[in-house]
């Protein structure tokens, strides 16, 4: 499932959005305006200004959310390079009477606020901070015990900042982890909403498909029974078109009583599929025999099983047909390419999770992604009206599932469908 972010995430990407267009707009005002008042010459304020632009571009670097070794040699220029340059603004501006001997003290709360999932930015910048200005203080005349005072007057600046930080993070992590609680909760929520309606959607189809079952069976019944008299009387005058439209209708019958018994089955919720000892050779070629008839004459079948593959416990019966389900479907997609068109059918044991794989591949145009998660849906069919019933592959899942196995359906690397039956080994 794909992750997306969180509310606290959004509002703390916009957050930093504005903090750069706001640093972008300060340096915009330092390449225009002298700071120092006109007290330092021209080449001393544009290095400083210079100096300030270039530590408000590093800090750029600290608002991202990137943690790469790009992001902490920037952090560490700017962490050193904005103290210097106020220090050395505030050495031209008067020293210790300088009005930006504050906002060098503030330093720590701006990397604080720039940069809050960060703590240690305002520590390291609360020492560079407290540094400058002690050079300041001490370039103005002022004895180390002054400056000793200084420094525990701005001193508390850097812990406010240090601990406003902390408990961002821990403030911020808690609200996205609340959020994606929460997400999860809806996410859960509506998972567990779509099965409800399901579960009712079949066991309403359920209850039809068992009153359509039980209106046809009977009246199939006499069809039937007169189809095989119809035959009886013409066998004996011998006429060749009248037996096969006989014939015909006799498979037309057929195929109605197994959608009757596939309705049934799916009305009862299945049947019992008693498990025993099979040979996967013995099962596949029951399964290539039967779906003989509906294979097209110019594919090729590839049968690869490995000699001496591991015997699996299933119902030879239920297993026959869901191979045949899947060979159907295989031959149903390969129909189109003439020539070729190729089916392979391969097994394998996998030791580690004690199963025997049956696969069946064919080389045809393949599952739309946007239907394999509704695949195994009763009724479901990417099949022509007519076509598909969207019985088989339902009852197929089901027969596997009562076996113990896996039904899953995928698309091949190249082109084509898979399905892939996993059953315990004996």
């Amino acid at each position: 499932m794909q992750s997306h972010p969180s509310m606290a995430e959004v509002v703390d990407a916009v957050r930093r959005k504005h903090r750069r267009k706001a640093l972008a707009l300060i340096g915009g005002l330092l390449l225009l305006v002298d700071p120092t008042w006109g007290e330092a010459s021209w080449a001393v304020s544009f290095g400083i200004r210079f100096s300030l632009v270039v530590s408000l571009v590093l800090a750029l670097w600290i608002s991202r959310p990137s943690q790469g070794w790009r992001a902490h040699v920037a952090s560490g220029w700017s962490v050193i390079a904005l103290p210097s340059a106020l220090a050395a603004l505030c050495a031209v501006t008067g020293g210790a009477r300088s009005l930006y001997l504050f906002a060098l003290t503030a330093v720590p709360l701006g990397f604080a606020v720039l940069a809050p999932n960060r703590p240690l930015i305002p520590v390291f910048s609360s020492i560079m901070s407290m540094v400058g200005g002690v050079v300041v203080l001490t370039l103005d005349g002022w004895t180390a015990h002054q400056s000793l005072e200084w420094v525990l007057v701005a001193m508390p600046a850097g812990g406010l900042a240090t601990y406003a930080a902390v408990v961002y993070r821990r403030v911020h992590a808690a609200e996205i982890a609340a959020e994606r609680e929460k997400a999860k909760a809806i996410e859960d929520l509506a998972q567990s909403e779509a099965l409800r309606a399901k579960s009712e959607r079949l066991a309403a189809i359920g209850q039809l498909a068992a009153g359509i079952s039980h209106e046809v069976n009977n009246p199939l019944g006499f069809v039937k029974a007169n189809v095989g008299w119809l035959e009886e009387r013409f066998a004996s005058e011998g006429d060749p078109e009248v037996m096969e439209v006989l014939r015909d209708t006799s498979k037309g019958i057929e195929r109605i009583q197994r959608l009757v018994a596939e309705l049934k089955t799916f009305a009862a919720g299945g049947v019992s599929a008693r498990a025993e000892t099979c040979r996967p050779r013995d099962i596949v070629d029951a399964a290539m025999g039967a779906s003989r008839d509906s294979m097209p004459s110019h594919a090729r079948i590839e049968v690869t099983l490995p000699e001496g593959l591991h015997d699996l416990r299933a119902s030879p019966s239920h297993l026959v047909r869901v191979l045949s389900v899947l060979l159907a479907n295989a031959a149903d997609a390969v129909r189109e390419r003439n020539p070729g068109g190729r089916i392979e059918v391969r097994g394998r044991f996998d030791e580690a999770a004690g199963m025997v794989e049956l696969e069946v591949e064919d080389d045809g145009p393949g599952i739309d992604p946007q239907a394999i998660p509704h695949l195994f849906e009763p009724f479901f069919t990417t099949k022509d009206i007519g076509v598909g019933r969207g019985l088989g592959l339902a009852l197929a899942r089901e027969y596997v599932r009562q076996m113990g196995g896996t039904l899953e359906a995928s698309n091949a690397a190249g082109c084509g469908a898979r399905f892939l039956v996993r059953l315990p080994a004996a």
